[in-house]
């Protein structure tokens, strides 16, 4: 095997322990075939939540006893409120703030694991933006108003020496298509 699929075939191993052991500690996994919904903070799947799928296609899920369930949402903040509605059992692929958030306005979660040790988001932008300060005064393509989204390019512009509160403005775009689409018809300078 190459170091490639080995990569892969870890990362899905390991995801799988993960939703094992938070189906555990969250006492979401009920007798019922061991049925475990995740709502999926993206939609289509974001490469970052790739093992996720990679796990449930090679069967690594039901090899440990699991029925998982992936249901991708347009927007963390979207995913975090089906499991606050109980339509999911746990949630993956959302950022940080989203579940805190929740938690300050009276939701009862518990956040268990971060899986990223670093942030690891691209902002993608029209070819006349040579940096990020320069989103100063543009708009950017969110998934949704204090999605993570909507928070990563804020802070990027700060760290790269703008001021994003001053002029910069955001359109919610619900999924990755429409962000697609607006940089090609030019609509946001960036993603």
């Amino acid at each position: 095997m190459t170091a490639s699929v080995w990569h892969h075939r870890f990362n899905a191993i390991f995801a799988g322990c993960m939703f094992a052991l938070l189906a555990c500690l969250s006492g979401a996994v009920s007798a019922q075939a061991n049925k475990l919904v995740v709502a999926i903070g993206t939609a289509p799947p974001d490469l970052s939540l790739q093992t996720y799928y990679f796990a449930q296609e090679n069967g690594f899920y039901k090899a440990e006893g699991l029925d998982v369930v992936l249901m991708p949402f347009n927007g963390d903040a979207t995913a975090m409120r089906s499991v606050i509605a109980g339509e999911a059992d746990i949630a993956a692929g959302v950022g940080l703030a989203i579940p805190l958030r929740a938690v300050e306005a009276g939701a009862k979660l518990k956040v268990i694991l971060a899986t990223s040790p670093k942030m690891d988001y691209l902002l993608v932008a029209q070819k006349d933006i040579a940096n990020v300060k320069q989103f100063e005064g543009k708009t950017v393509g969110i998934s949704g108003p204090g999605a993570v989204s909507y928070q990563v390019p804020l802070l990027m512009i700060k760290s790269a020496g703008g001021d994003p509160a001053r002029s910069t403005s955001s359109m919610s775009a619900a999924a990755r298509r429409a962000h697609s689409r607006s940089l090609a018809r030019k609509s946001t300078a960036g993603s």
